[in-house]
């Protein structure tokens, strides 16, 4: 296989106009200097169907920036290939081979307390590509409420670790939706529901850290893409229970809490109850879809 047999593939399946297939085809020769993309390699050869609009935005993605603007092309390019490989080798087979066409997989669901239908899915999410490879979305009655970003990662040491490169509210009305959504889970609110989640994805597959991108480091702090982002994510990553590290990114572990409701005002048992009740469930449902 030649270093050419990317763009001639590129050319052949994207859908993108022909400047940016040449303008692909010219960066692709740029950063590989005539050689074989380990990531090429990995995606078009894999044993399972990989879509092909898959294989195409993620030949695009380490030209551009991902997860910490600081990344060269080669970390960008070894970042996802680490991502696809856990994915490929360490997810269940069903689960893998729906993510890699392009499905997503409900991996939660639960009625709120005003009746609402909420579920958590599980997918690619090429919106948000420069921030991590899979997508975990919150859904209330079908319309998206929050969306939480990441990849698999593997560290020096070969433990495998999830880094969360967004967190954000996705629906126009964001103020009353949150609100609702916080009333509806007895008063979770959904950027902590989906720490939660993304833990009890973490659980199932085995991965025992978490970690977060610095508001300095995101992609969009940086001065190629600088534009105002919605969180303070040094703030976000605090309030949430992380650990600044060193480098600037935020760290946590896997552990899903739940309260003692011996340590609870008598009065607010009940509602301490059916949260602990939720994120048990939560728990649950989310090995049971990764099982």
């Amino acid at each position: 296989m030649t270093a050419s047999s990317s763009s001639s593939y590129y050319f052949q399946h994207s859908t993108t106009p022909w400047i940016e297939k040449l303008r692909f085809a010219l960066r692709q020769a740029y950063f590989e200097r005539g050689k074989v993309s380990p990531l090429w390699l990995l995606l078009s050869q894999s044993r399972f169907d990989v879509a092909p609009q898959l294989i195409c935005k993620a030949m695009e993605a380490p030209q551009r920036l991902f997860y910490d603007w600081r990344y060269g092309y080669a970390e960008r390019v070894q970042a996802l290939c680490d991502h696809y490989s856990f994915v490929m080798s360490q997810m269940p087979e069903g689960v893998a081979r729906t993510l890699l066409v392009l499905q997503s997989c409900v991996v939660f669901e639960q009625e709120g307390k005003s009746g609402s239908a909420y579920q958590l899915r599980l997918g690619v999410d090429h919106q948000m590509e420069k921030e991590g490879a899979l997508t975990l979305e919150l859904l209330c009655q079908g319309q998206s409420v929050t969306r939480c970003t990441w990849h698999f990662a593997r560290l020096p040491s070969s433990q495998w670790v999830i880094r969360i490169g967004g967190l954000q509210s996705t629906n126009i009305d964001t103020q009353q939706q949150i609100k609702q959504a916080t009333r509806d889970f007895h008063g979770i609110q959904p950027r902590i529901l989906m720490l939660q989640a993304v833990r009890a994805v973490a659980q199932a597959l085995g991965v025992q850290r978490i970690e977060a991108v610095g508001g300095a480091w995101h992609v969009y702090s940086s001065r190629r893409y600088k534009k105002p982002i919605s969180s303070d994510y040094n703030q976000l990553w605090t309030f949430l229970g992380m650990e600044a590290l060193p480098d600037g990114h935020f760290a946590t572990n896997t552990h899903i809490p739940i309260k003692d409701l011996q340590d609870c005002p008598s009065h607010k048992r009940s509602e301490y109850r059916r949260r602990n009740d939720g994120l048990l469930s939560l728990q649950d449902q989310v090995a049971k879809a990764l099982k």
